[in-house]
């Protein structure tokens, strides 16, 4: 939330002691530099800086195109392609990107998750792609390398209730009680 609101502008809203206060009350520092007579200054190049990014990756959208390596192979690169066409129009990826991206600018982590979901309206099952949050996320405590290959452990937090968590774990009528 902090990175949130520095890069939106909400530089002064962190909490401290008022020195005033005998009680010690806490107050936000903007409210105690106002009150001292000051202006808190924003000078926020970071929101400027989003802004552009996101409208140039906005105005350069482009749909995906896998090229074959071998020219005998260009059938099956115009088959993938609109396959990546179709995820990407089915799940709005230029918009999940975006969104990815400015969680990049904010925290530093950007995380998606792609997995097959039932499609109501298609009455099947389809892919589905949506960002996840970084603060729900957790993964082995000794990993070391950038690329993530020795990862060994990934989880994501995650709120279901008794319904789904029988429906997607139980394995038995013993477990399902």
């Amino acid at each position: 939330k902090r990175c949130y609101d520095f890069l939106n502008g909400d530089q002064w809203n962190d909490y401290m002691v008022d020195p005033d206060d005998p009680c010690g009350k806490r107050v936000r520092e903007k409210d105690y530099m106002m009150r001292e007579g000051k202006m808190p200054m924003v000078n926020n190049l970071i929101l400027k800086q989003k802004n552009m990014l996101t409208g140039l990756r906005r105005a350069s959208r482009r749909d995906p195109v896998a090229v074959a390596r071998d020219s005998s192979e260009s059938k099956l690169g115009d088959m993938m392609s609109n396959m990546l066409q179709y995820a990407y129009h089915i799940n709005d990826i230029h918009e999940v990107d975006m969104q990815a991206f400015i969680e990049a600018l904010a925290s530093g982590m950007a995380l998606d998750c792609v997995r097959y979901l039932w499609d109501s309206e298609r009455g099947a099952f389809d892919v589905h792609v949506a960002n996840e949050r970084p603060d729900l996320v957790f993964f082995d405590g000794d990993l070391d390398d950038v690329r993530m290959k020795n990862i060994t452990t990934i989880g994501f937090l995650r709120s279901y209730s008794e319904t789904q968590l029988v429906s997607t774990f139980a394995t038995t009528e013993e477990e399902e009680e």
